[in-house]
């Protein structure tokens, strides 16, 4: 919604940190999908249909977009009020560009983690975002996840 930012400090004492801070504001999400998950609420089929679409799609822009979320998970899929999902947390999230630059293996929650990303596979590419979401898909419709560990 927002970005905040502060001015420079005047005497840089710290040239660890010698700009200021920037701060996003975001809409606030009443819930997030592994809350839901945790606290037993069951949801209509309508209601999984509907969210489901809205994780598909949302990582679907974000490929086209040329970025890979890298961790995706139920805390990272924020529901509102009104029913909408908000992908969130995109500190491990990465541009990308098919098999050209290697990346880090150390991402993606293990209970979430592509088979690519388990032997270590450096070249990888969104197809690890996918897998994370069918994992996601499968425990909103058992209930449990489906690869804990």
């Amino acid at each position: 919604m927002e970005v905040v930012t502060t001015s420079q400090p005047e005497e840089m004492t710290d040239m660890s940190k010698p700009f200021g801070h920037a701060y996003l504001v975001f809409e606030y999400a009443e819930h997030d999908l592994q809350g839901i998950l945790d606290n037993g609420i069951e949801l209509q089929k309508t209601h999984l249909k509907c969210m489901i679409k809205q994780i598909v799609e949302g990582i679907a822009y974000l490929h086209k977009k040329g970025i890979m979320h890298r961790d995706i998970k139920g805390g990272n899929l924020l529901l509102t009020k009104s029913g909408i999902v908000k992908i969130a947390d995109f500190g491990l999230a990465r541009e990308f560009k098919r098999g050209v630059q290697p990346k880090t293996v150390k991402v993606v929650t293990r209970w979430y983690r592509a088979p690519e990303i388990l032997i270590l596979d450096r070249y990888y590419n969104e197809a690890i975002d996918v897998w994370s979401v069918g994992c996601v898909i499968a425990e909103l419709l058992t209930g449990t996840p489906i690869f804990p560990g």
